[in-house]
């Protein structure tokens, strides 16, 4: 595997396990929240001020016709209910004061939450660890059924687009000609400057998919670059 795969799928890793984390909580939090209202009385209450960070201060009546106030356990500003609103209210008939505010607010933001950036690192994972497999696959086929041909190294390209931490990267153009066939190849993206690591070389192996021209891996494993973050495969443009 290459140092480029290995980054790439290190970064699926990370971001999958990222999302699995999230995922387990939404479903931690998600089930606190289904599970909570056994046992309890519903009632509803009103909105009588803000404490802190314009937290509700809510006072609602019980069966036992007992007045209690409890105080919302989140915050926001512009705050999200007006002083005399209604909203209904579970609490505990052997513990009055053990009460919650039965809004998606104060009981299911968090599971959302957690269940969105889940899904979002997971997706990001799994496209990592989908690119890097199809990657590693097509470079598999082309070494054991593609043609490789000597390519002309011509130049070392300097790339401000392609950055990692915001550095820009450099890509080895080679040129190559075989079978009545000619194009330009693209290496992977590197973050240093790869010329000391060639040195005086002139050329450098492309494997080319005789069938499919169009798209060829230059084989920088010579390099053994540590700092490739992208794909070697690069698309081959006709002369």
């Amino acid at each position: 595997m290459s140092d480029a795969s290995r980054v790439l799928r290190i970064l699926g890793l990370v971001f999958g396990g990222i999302g699995m984390v999230m995922l387990v909580l939404t479903l931690i939090f998600g089930g606190r929240e289904v599970l909570a209202t056994s046992g309890m009385l519903s009632s509803v209450g009103e909105v009588v001020a803000f404490q802190g960070r314009n937290k509700p201060v809510v006072r609602f009546p019980t069966s036992a016709r007992q007045a209690i106030t409890i105080v919302g356990g989140t915050s926001s500003s512009p705050p999200a209910y007006d002083i005399g609103e209604q909203v209904r209210v579970y609490y505990d008939p052997a513990q009055p004061t053990h009460a919650f505010i039965d809004t998606y607010l104060e009981r299911w933001f968090l599971p959302t939450l957690f269940g969105g950036f889940g899904v979002l690192f997971s997706l990001i994972g799994g496209g990592f660890l989908i690119f890097t497999a199809l990657r590693n696959r097509r470079v598999t086929w082309l070494r054991k059924h593609g043609m490789k041909v000597s390519g002309k190294i011509v130049d070392v390209q300097y790339n401000r687009y392609v950055q990692l931490n915001r550095k820009p990267t450099w890509q080895i153009v080679a040129e190559w000609s075989a079978n009545g066939m000619s194009g330009r190849a693209l290496s992977f993206h590197m973050i240093k400057d790869p010329r000391p690591l060639l040195g005086e070389r002139q050329q450098i192996d492309v494997w080319i998919d005789p069938k499919n021209p169009k798209s060829a891996w230059v084989d920088t494993d010579f390099l053994a670059p540590r700092n490739a973050v992208a794909p070697a495969a690069g698309p081959v443009q006709r002369r």
